[in-house]
């Protein structure tokens, strides 16, 4: 693909979490371990979380901001990690946020690359703030999953 708006931009970053939130949940249904449960839960309502979050941004963007268009879509490997993060109730808790954490840094990766090459400054205020979100709940997720394993 060439040529994308910053609202499709957004939208693909919402269908991620979208799906990897529905993966997660569909999972959490499957197994009868409850600290697999947990884990997934809680991973399903990160991602749910950063849907909305991304939602709310577009929300309340300007129409110009979001048709704002980009010649090029950066190479960021997120399909190779949707398709690598296929994981199962059989995965281990590690191999679960690992594949979490993959797919948050190809979308940190995005925003990185969209805010260095903005057109406008407005378009890299809005890119900077979806990379410092994505990155802080990055670390929450770690943070809040390690908590999880002392248990």
């Amino acid at each position: 693909m060439t040529n994308i708006t910053v609202r499709e931009i957004l939208k693909q970053a919402q269908e991620i979490h979208h799906r990897l939130g529905e993966h997660f949940l569909q999972m959490a249904s499957e197994t009868e371990k409850s600290r697999l449960q947990m884990l997934l839960n809680y991973l399903q309502r990160h991602e749910s979380s950063m849907e909305d979050s991304i939602r709310t941004f577009e929300e309340v963007a300007r129409d110009s901001l979001l048709n704002t268009w980009y010649p090029f879509v950066p190479d960021t490997d997120i399909q190779k990690e949707i398709e690598a993060a296929q994981v199962t109730v059989t995965s281990s808790p590690a191999e679960l946020i690992g594949a979490a954490i993959r797919l948050d840094n190809c979308l940190i990766k995005l925003y990185e690359t969209m805010a260095n090459t903005a057109a406008s400054e407005d378009v890299r205020h809005l890119f900077e703030e979806l990379l410092r979100l994505e990155q802080k709940e990055e670390y929450r997720v770690v943070r809040d999953t390690i908590e999880v394993e002392d248990l």
